[in-house]
């Protein structure tokens, strides 16, 4: 059922085009998620006609104390019986919010009834509001568990507020788009990925009362779309960047021009923050971004676009998820070489070894184009002790010689951050990380693998 993979670092120092090989990791068994045939087709993408509230832990008395852990009913909320089965469900992407936690910490997010992954969502820091995109499967009753962690016994009062908004699923092989219910929905839609970030909209100023509408048939997000009708898309990925934000900010980014009742991001005062959002397109071919509170700066990029009408014989496309998520690498750990990346420098990372091992039973899933992950910035060094220091990474092809200007996050001093990120693979499965300031220790989590 498992195989081995190893992930190769080839450490490129961008100003003097030296390389050197660091030591892999050790084998380490990887499975993807299981559904009922051995193509686990499916992997494709149903969006909500409108997100929905799946779990609101924000009151008095539901808050969680950081170092426990509750169970979410992840599908009653939305899933129509009639036409879903949870059999069908192969994942469920949720936007998970972290609102106002009492410390510095962690949160998870994973089926119940499974052993704690190492993978996080969130990090959190203490007083500070934020949002992830999270790829995640239920159990077999449709339940997920959120942990909560800080290091040390749960204690009271120290504690968090907890949001999971649901915006689709993905589908198993077993699903037909009807199951017999009175309505006949797509198979779904598949992801396609560009070569690099395309920027829609820049440093646009979003408050309460002026909402951002981008609309995607004309301009640089229709370009966006890669020539594909509005009518074909299911839904686009987002990197939404909130730019100094004068007070803390839930944003919402949205098909209609409705009040909002669900939240994507969640940008805290002062600090510039990416978060990768999951919106279908609206039936007038805009999104709007919606801003709950202050003043931000909005700059947005789109890195993947949800195709529908792809032939069922081929497997492009296809998004299939890890049964659980995988740490790939971590540049703390001495396996990885123990070794922050530089200001101004990039370093390769070969994803072939992991792509060849990963399995739905004995079956290899076959040839992949790029994967989902959250990616986080551990730790942020200063280059010189007495000046401060904020920086970003990007992930990208090496082909792409120059790192984009679209960030995949942006990095703190004493403050790990987290963002899911689209990584089509480069050249033999390769892939660049590029940091621009101080030293960083970052790592990522693999949540799903995207079919070739």
């Amino acid at each position: 059922m498992n195989a081995a993979r190893t992930v190769r670092r080839l450490l490129l120092v961008v100003a003097l085009g030296a390389s050197a090989v660091i030591a892999g990791s050790s084998p380490t068994p990887v499975s993807a998620a299981l559904c009922t045939t051995a193509m686990c087709a499916g992997g494709e993408f149903h969006a909500l006609p409108t997100p929905v509230r799946a779990a609101n832990l924000t009151s008095a008395t539901n808050r969680i104390l950081i170092g426990s852990k509750v169970s979410v009913d992840l599908l009653s909320s939305w899933r129509d019986p009639a036409t879903t089965a949870p059999s069908d469900v192969l994942s469920v992407a949720v936007t998970i919010t972290a609102v106002s936690p009492k410390s510095t910490g962690w949160v998870k997010i994973y089926p119940s009834g499974t052993a704690v992954p190492v993978a996080s969502a969130l990090a959190v820091k203490a007083g500070q509001s934020v949002s992830n995109l999270v790829f995640v499967k239920p159990d077999a009753l449709g339940f997920v568990t959120i942990n909560t962690a800080n290091g040390v016994a749960p204690k009271a009062g120290v504690d968090i507020g907890i949001i999971v908004d649901v915006v689709g699923w993905f589908s198993t092989s077993a699903y037909d788009g009807d199951n017999g219910g009175p309505a006949v929905d797509p198979r779904g839609a598949r992801l396609s990925s560009s070569n690099a970030p395309v920027r829609i909209v820049a440093n646009a100023v979003v408050t309460p009362t002026a909402p951002l509408e981008i609309n995607f048939a004309t301009g640089a997000a229709r370009y966006a779309l890669g020539g594909t009708p509005i009518s074909g898309v299911e839904a686009v990925l987002v990197n939404v960047t909130g730019i100094n934000p004068t007070a803390p900010a839930p944003i919402t980014v949205q098909p209609e021009m409705v009040p909002a009742t669900v939240r994507s991001a969640t940008f805290y005062t002062g600090r510039t923050r990416s978060t990768l959002v999951l919106t279908r397109i609206g039936a007038d071919g805009r999104i709007r971004i919606l801003n709950g509170a202050g003043s931000v700066s909005i700059s947005a990029d789109v890195v993947g676009v949800f195709k529908n009408g792809a032939d069922e014989a081929s497997t492009t496309g296809r998004v299939v998820p890890l049964s659980i998520p995988f740490r790939v690498f971590d540049t703390r750990k001495p396996e990885f070489g123990a070794v922050p990346l530089g200001p101004g420098q990039a370093e390769d990372w070969s994803f072939a070894a992991f792509a060849n091992s990963v399995k739905i039973g004995t079956a290899a899933v076959g040839t992949q184009n790029g994967l989902l992950g959250n990616l986080t910035n551990y730790s942020l060094a200063r280059p010189y002790p007495t000046t401060p220091v904020t920086s970003s990474l990007t992930i990208h092809k090496p082909e792409v010689t120059r790192p984009p200007a679209a960030t995949a996050l942006t990095s703190y001093e004493a403050t790990p951050v987290t963002n899911m990120v689209v990584v089509p693979f480069g050249t033999d499965a390769v892939d660049r990380v590029y940091n621009r300031a101080g030293y960083a220790h970052y790592l990522l989590d693999v949540y799903a693998v995207v079919m070739g």
